[in-house]
């Protein structure tokens, strides 16, 4: 294996790496990225996601990778971790592992969500959109309507690099 700047050894600072990086990049709340596994980062020909198992119908999404998050070799640190939670040991340690991700942050959870969603809003996406994007159900949805993948990954790569 090749060593490089984005290859952290223990889950610990895998987790203080990705999980912030994450956020930004998606508005996914932190807890939801404290808890992916191996099986929630997929490929396809379009590029790069992450699934979010969530407890609403709005929360169950699939989401794109920046093309940033994929330049940095996410997907590289997802590919050599065992099956099973990326980041945390067990469920039980989820919160304790979302909480430690943000230690030394410059920015809190909420200010990344909050900026991801400026910059998205910025970037020209439409609001059902974006709330699709944040697990947010739309005004509009009241017969399960989920926007395709690849709309949503042009969406995202609207998005300037923040790092």
């Amino acid at each position: 294996m090749e060593q490089n700047d984005h290859d952290v050894g223990g889950t610990r600072a895998a987790a203080r790496l990705w999980i912030p990086l994450l956020a930004a990049y998606t508005g996914a709340r932190i807890v939801d990225l404290a808890a992916l596994r191996r099986e929630d980062c997929e490929h396809d020909e379009g590029g790069w996601s992450i699934r979010f198992d969530g407890a609403t119908r709005a929360a169950r999404r699939q989401l794109p990778l920046h093309r940033t998050i994929v330049a940095m070799k996410f997907p590289d640190f997802v590919e050599r971790r065992p099956p099973g939670l990326l980041f945390a040991e067990d469920d039980v340690s989820i919160p304790r592992v979302a909480k430690a991700a943000m230690v030394g942050a410059k920015l809190g959870a909420l200010d990344l969500r909050r900026r991801f969603l400026k910059a998205m809003r910025a970037a020209g996406a439409e609001t059902d959109v974006v709330s699709a994007i944040l697990g947010r159900p739309p005004e509009f949805d009241k017969f399960g309507f989920k926007y395709p993948l690849a709309f949503l990954r042009e969406a995202i790569e609207r998005l300037p690099e923040f790092v």
